[in-house]
């Protein structure tokens, strides 16, 4: 359960810093690429190979598949 608390947690201020970057000025969609950037670097420093071609293999599918949101406060995890 504290687990399930410290994801929520981090979640809510990752999604605060976000809106934070936003009403700065920055572009959404340069903040949507760094957020982007900083998981693939993290992804890739933690995965092996195959693991980390699945993982973005996945990302590009589910994409794909997802219906154009205006929402940015959607999660979809």
């Amino acid at each position: 359960m504290d687990e399930d608390k410290s994801f929520l947690k981090a979640h809510m201020d990752a999604h605060k810093l976000m809106q934070d970057l936003i009403a700065k000025g920055i572009d959404p969609m340069a903040v949507a690429g760094i957020f982007q950037a900083i998981a693939t670097q993290m992804y890739r420093a933690m995965l092996n190979d195959t693991e980390f071609a699945s993982l973005m293999a996945t990302v590009i599918d589910s994409g794909l598949d997802m219906k154009p949101e205006r929402e940015i406060n959607k999660v979809y995890h």
